[in-house]
């Protein structure tokens, strides 16, 4: 699979409003690092640091891509309104599955060098691609304060079933 990462989306001045890169991890995964400029998306309120880039997964297989990709009006057959093959398809299965949150939140870094937390993302991604009891740990780590793992935020399963049945026990 490709070992490099691409462009897949975001203005020609990334480094000031913010861009993404993507690698191809298997036949339906795929890496996606993306780069915000804190400044340019918070205005006043954005915190010391220059950029964010955050490490996510993608699975084109996943169980919300029809809805990903109607909510880019994007067809669902991979044909364009000839009935001709769109180039590219699984990309715009990236591309969607991104925007529309189903991804698998792997790594954020905030910063001022730009360089830096890009070496940090690609470096957690190689290791991750490695390493597979280092990738199961970040699949099942918690992602938000309720507990849902990075594996069931992808599938857009963001209530931790033991929580709840706790929560409902009480």
């Amino acid at each position: 699979m490709a070992k490099l990462w691409n462009f897949l989306t975001g203005d020609v001045n990334y480094l000031d409003y913010g861009g993404k890169w993507y690698r191809k991890i298997d036949q339906n995964r795929y890496h996606v690092i993306d780069l915000i400029n804190w400044k340019e998306m918070c205005g006043s309120n954005a915190p010391p640091e220059t950029y964010n880039v955050d490490l996510s997964e993608i699975d084109i297989s996943g169980p919300m891509l029809s809805d990903a990709l109607r909510s880019l009006d994007q067809p669902s057959d991979g044909l364009d309104e000839y009935g001709d093959p769109l180039s590219n398809f699984d990309l715009i299965k990236v591309v969607c599955l991104h925007a529309y949150g189903a991804k698998a939140p792997l790594g954020s870094w905030d910063g001022n060098n730009f360089h830096k937390l890009m070496a940090e993302a690609k470096k957690l991604s190689n290791e991750l691609v490695k390493n597979h009891d280092l990738y199961e740990r970040h699949m099942n780590r918690p992602v938000n304060k309720i507990g849902t793992s990075a594996r069931d935020y992808a599938r857009g399963e963001i209530l931790n079933l033991d929580e709840m049945k706790y929560i409902l026990d009480r």
